[in-house]
């Protein structure tokens, strides 16, 4: 995992336009895991709506990446 701190986001909810300075997490994980990741962020997040997104990978380092799948999956 990765943490970017100082990200400024702007977004709209509940009407209005929103600021907030946050950290931005970079986690990485087999696709098996993602649902289990989703699920905790879900009961562990305060927002109402936290943003996840999955990207797939489509390159990179094979090692790299078989390590990621290697020490993520389920």
């Amino acid at each position: 995992m990765n943490v970017i701190a100082g990200v400024v986001s702007r977004y709209w909810w509940q009407g209005r336009l929103e600021r907030d300075e946050e950290a931005l997490l970079l986690i990485k994980c087999d696709e098996s895991r993602v649902e289990a990741l989703i699920a905790a962020l879900d009961e562990l997040h305060p927002y109402d709506v936290p943003e996840l997104l999955s990207l797939p990978v489509e390159r990179g380092n094979p090692a790299y990446v078989e390590w990621v799948r290697r020490e993520s999956s389920a």
